[in-house]
């Protein structure tokens, strides 16, 4: 066995070549001349090297072209997807400034309103603290008027007529209902809220109480509840639970 071809094709394949006879000769492919034995096992290795891929270095690099291909597109609809993301975000974030400020500007339009609901609420029960007071004690109002005989007057004549009949109430005329100086002192700021009390004021009644009875429960603003919710049985002839229950 020669050396050369032992090197050259390995013991399985120089074996085989060994023992067969110079002369023999294989078939050739269709158009080429005839091949020697040498041609013929350098043939064969080729094409079984050619078969699994690796006879081109550039078959085994193709797989890897593949996926890097797939990788960079992936990457890139990644990226995309994150942009988009981003850009939803900071249309959301924007969304939610705007909504908060839209909240804020509502929450003080509501604490506006509800100040001037509750000036009304307070003119409306200091009215009819005024009337209770001049009724049972028997008086008469500012131009002989009594409480009940004023329809025909204008608006601004009866809130002249309240806000002088409040004036003329003094502390001890307030303490025989009951009634401490702090209800005296309101009577003599009843000027300032007196142009937002209601043609009627047992209109508000219901409402107040509401609110009244919102603070006590939500622990809110107590001290004004105690105030005014000890006013509501003489005016009103209830209490203020009793009006927020029933109505």
């Amino acid at each position: 066995m020669s050396v050369d071809i032992m090197q050259l094709y390995g013991p399985g394949l120089s074996f085989y070549l060994a023992r067969r006879k110079p002369s023999a000769r294989m078939d050739a492919p269709a158009g080429s001349s005839s091949m020697s034995l040498r041609d013929v096992a350098v043939s064969t290795v080729k094409r079984s090297k050619r078969s699994i891929g690796i006879l081109d270095g550039s078959n085994t690099d193709r797989p890897t072209s593949n996926i890097c291909r797939k990788y960079s597109a992936t990457l890139k609809a990644l990226h995309a997807s994150n942009e988009l993301l981003e850009s939803r975000a900071r249309k959301l974030s924007n969304n939610i400034a705007e909504l908060e400020l839209d909240v804020t500007r509502v929450k003080r339009h509501i604490k506006a309103f509800q100040g001037e609901l509750l000036m009304t609420w307070q003119a409306d029960i200091l009215t009819r603290l005024v009337e209770v007071v001049y009724e049972r004690s028997g008086w008469k109002m500012p131009g002989g008027i009594t409480a009940s005989s004023h329809e025909d007057m204008g608006k601004a004549e009866v809130t002249l007529m309240y806000r002088t009949a409040a004036r003329k109430i003094k502390k001890e005329t307030l303490r025989r209902f009951g009634l401490s100086v702090q209800y005296y002192l309101a009577l003599q700021r009843y000027d300032e809220i007196v142009c937002f009390r209601s043609t009627n004021p047992f209109r508000s009644e219901c409402t107040f109480a509401h609110w009244l009875m919102s603070q006590k429960e939500n622990h809110g603003r107590i001290d004004l509840f105690k105030f005014w919710a000890r006013l509501f049985p003489l005016c009103y002839g209830r209490t203020v639970k009793k009006t927020y229950e029933q109505f």
